[in-house]
């Protein structure tokens, strides 16, 4: 259905689509591509603008994507200033392209397509693994070993965050 309409004074006409079985991301990429094709052919003072949905999928994605690797370089910043040390955090952030690639692998898996609830699952699995790495290079500077822990019990003046392995 077209309709001659206004957007910021100009006159448009608006095309209006459905997604139905289908995720978005492949139909914006199948609708960028032929308004790229049939761009030359328009006549002159004539352009056309994707809107709507995907526009807004596109910019949560890179805002999500922005606040990933924003929020690596700040957990950086502060284990550095944690550990006094440039190297250990180092050793910890090496870490995250492991635990990534097995985000990438369970969505391929299950055929699960990349949303904004899986960034926000990634973010998270990125925090817990950051929390790992921290513990085993925590326990490693201070020469503990696993079956070291493992051996200990706990003392009647445990604090309530503390879980002994068993």
């Amino acid at each position: 259905m077209e309709v001659v309409n206004h957007y910021n004074i100009r006159r448009v006409v608006d095309i209006y689509a459905a997604v139905q079985g289908r995720d978005l991301g492949a139909v914006g990429r199948e609708v960028t591509r032929i308004v790229d094709a049939d761009r030359k052919s328009l006549p002159r003072g004539s352009f056309v603008t994707v809107r709507g949905q995907l526009q807004t999928m596109r910019s949560s994605y890179v805002g999500l994507l922005g606040g990933l690797v924003f929020s690596v370089v700040l957990v950086y910043l502060l284990i550095v200033v944690n550990f006094q040390s440039w190297l250990d955090p180092f050793i910890i952030i090496t870490a995250l392209p492991g635990a990534l690639a097995g985000i990438v692998g369970f969505l391929f898996v299950t055929h699960t397509t990349l949303s904004v609830p899986a960034l926000m699952g990634a973010i998270m699995c990125m925090g817990v693994e950051r929390r790992t790495a921290f513990s085993l290079c925590l326990l490693r500077k201070n020469g503990s070993c696993t079956t070291e822990i493992r051996s200990r019990r706990p003392s009647k003046q445990a604090s309530p965050g503390f879980v002994p392995y068993s």
